[in-house]
Protein backbone atom coordinates (compact mmCIF):
# COMPACT_ATOMS: atom_id res chain seq x y z
CA UNK A 1 0.00 0.00 0.00
CA UNK A 2 1.65 3.03 -0.81
CA UNK A 3 1.35 6.92 1.23
CA UNK A 4 -1.98 7.78 -0.57
CA UNK A 5 -3.29 4.77 -0.09
CA UNK A 6 -2.49 4.54 3.43
CA UNK A 7 -3.50 8.37 4.06
CA UNK A 8 -6.96 7.60 2.68
CA UNK A 9 -7.57 4.89 4.41
CA UNK A 10 -10.91 5.53 6.83
CA UNK A 11 -9.90 5.56 10.56
CA UNK A 12 -11.37 3.09 13.13
CA UNK A 13 -14.61 4.85 15.37
CA UNK A 14 -13.04 7.20 18.60
CA UNK A 15 -15.45 7.17 21.85
CA UNK A 16 -18.39 9.59 21.46
CA UNK A 17 -18.56 10.47 18.22
CA UNK A 18 -20.56 9.65 14.74
CA UNK A 19 -18.49 7.30 13.00
CA UNK A 20 -19.06 8.79 9.54
CA UNK A 21 -18.25 12.37 10.69
CA UNK A 22 -14.89 11.61 12.31
CA UNK A 23 -13.88 9.56 9.19
CA UNK A 24 -14.44 12.11 7.05
CA UNK A 25 -12.68 14.77 9.54
CA UNK A 26 -9.59 12.58 9.80
CA UNK A 27 -9.61 12.05 5.77
CA UNK A 28 -9.93 15.45 5.21
CA UNK A 29 -6.89 16.54 7.30
CA UNK A 30 -4.64 13.36 6.05
CA UNK A 31 -5.85 15.05 2.80
CA UNK A 32 -4.61 18.05 3.68
CA UNK A 33 -1.26 17.28 5.11
CA UNK A 34 -0.58 15.25 1.52
CA UNK A 35 -1.62 18.26 -0.11
CA UNK A 36 0.95 20.50 2.11
CA UNK A 37 3.52 18.00 1.74
CA UNK A 38 3.14 17.92 -2.72
CA UNK A 39 2.98 21.92 -2.88
CA UNK A 40 5.88 23.99 -3.49
CA UNK A 41 5.70 27.56 -1.33
CA UNK A 42 5.54 30.30 -3.62
CA UNK A 43 8.50 32.39 -4.67
CA UNK A 44 8.41 35.74 -3.35
CA UNK A 45 7.14 38.35 -5.66
CA UNK A 46 10.75 40.21 -4.95
CA UNK A 47 12.87 37.28 -6.64
CA UNK A 48 10.44 36.05 -8.97
CA UNK A 49 10.63 36.10 -12.49
CA UNK A 50 7.42 36.52 -14.46
CA UNK A 51 7.64 35.08 -18.54
CA UNK A 52 5.10 36.77 -20.94
CA UNK A 53 2.43 34.56 -20.60
CA UNK A 54 2.59 35.34 -16.54
CA UNK A 55 2.65 39.35 -17.11
CA UNK A 56 0.00 38.47 -19.70
CA UNK A 57 -2.34 36.92 -17.00
CA UNK A 58 -1.62 39.37 -14.72
CA UNK A 59 -2.58 42.05 -16.59
CA UNK A 60 -5.17 40.58 -18.18
CA UNK A 61 -4.20 40.99 -21.82
CA UNK A 62 -2.89 38.36 -24.39
CA UNK A 63 0.94 37.17 -24.90
CA UNK A 64 1.19 39.20 -27.78
CA UNK A 65 0.34 41.79 -26.33
CA UNK A 66 2.44 42.33 -23.67
CA UNK A 67 5.58 41.21 -25.97
CA UNK A 68 4.65 44.03 -29.10
CA UNK A 69 3.51 46.73 -26.97
CA UNK A 70 4.35 46.98 -23.60
CA UNK A 71 7.92 45.13 -23.02
CA UNK A 72 9.08 48.21 -26.48
CA UNK A 73 7.82 51.03 -23.77
CA UNK A 74 10.67 52.83 -22.66
CA UNK A 75 9.47 52.73 -18.94
CA UNK A 76 8.99 49.17 -18.91
CA UNK A 77 11.32 47.15 -17.23
CA UNK A 78 13.88 45.76 -18.75
CA UNK A 79 14.14 41.70 -19.24
CA UNK A 80 16.24 39.47 -18.69
CA UNK A 81 17.54 36.40 -20.88
CA UNK A 82 19.34 33.69 -19.22
CA UNK A 83 21.46 32.24 -21.72
CA UNK A 84 20.34 28.96 -23.36
CA UNK A 85 21.90 25.43 -24.19
CA UNK A 86 22.69 26.23 -27.83
CA UNK A 87 24.50 29.60 -26.92
CA UNK A 88 22.04 31.86 -27.29
CA UNK A 89 19.86 33.62 -25.21
CA UNK A 90 16.44 32.07 -23.24
CA UNK A 91 13.13 33.84 -23.80
CA UNK A 92 12.79 36.72 -22.06
CA UNK A 93 11.98 36.89 -18.24
CA UNK A 94 10.23 40.20 -15.88
CA UNK A 95 11.43 40.62 -12.41
CA UNK A 96 7.97 40.09 -11.39
CA UNK A 97 7.94 43.20 -8.50
CA UNK A 98 9.38 45.66 -11.42
CA UNK A 99 6.09 44.48 -13.36
CA UNK A 100 3.86 45.20 -10.82
CA UNK A 101 5.51 48.70 -9.78
CA UNK A 102 5.11 49.41 -13.37
CA UNK A 103 1.66 49.08 -13.63
CA UNK A 104 0.59 50.78 -10.16
CA UNK A 105 2.54 53.89 -11.39
CA UNK A 106 0.19 53.85 -14.35
CA UNK A 107 -3.02 53.98 -12.11
CA UNK A 108 -5.79 56.90 -12.50
CA UNK A 109 -4.86 60.23 -11.69
CA UNK A 110 -1.23 58.94 -10.91
CA UNK A 111 1.58 61.37 -11.28
CA UNK A 112 3.85 60.88 -13.88
CA UNK A 113 1.14 59.59 -15.78
CA UNK A 114 0.50 60.03 -19.48
CA UNK A 115 -1.45 59.90 -22.12
CA UNK A 116 -4.69 61.85 -23.58
CA UNK A 117 -6.78 63.56 -21.28
CA UNK A 118 -10.51 62.05 -20.56
CA UNK A 119 -13.26 63.81 -21.61
CA UNK A 120 -15.52 65.37 -18.77
CA UNK A 121 -18.97 64.75 -19.41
Amino acid sequence: MDDMESTMRIPARREGREPRAEAAEDLIERLAEAIAQRVSPPIPLQVDLWSAEEIAAYLKVGRRQVLERYAPLPGFPRAIRLPAPGGGQGHPRWRAAEVIAWAERHKEGARGRRGRPREEG
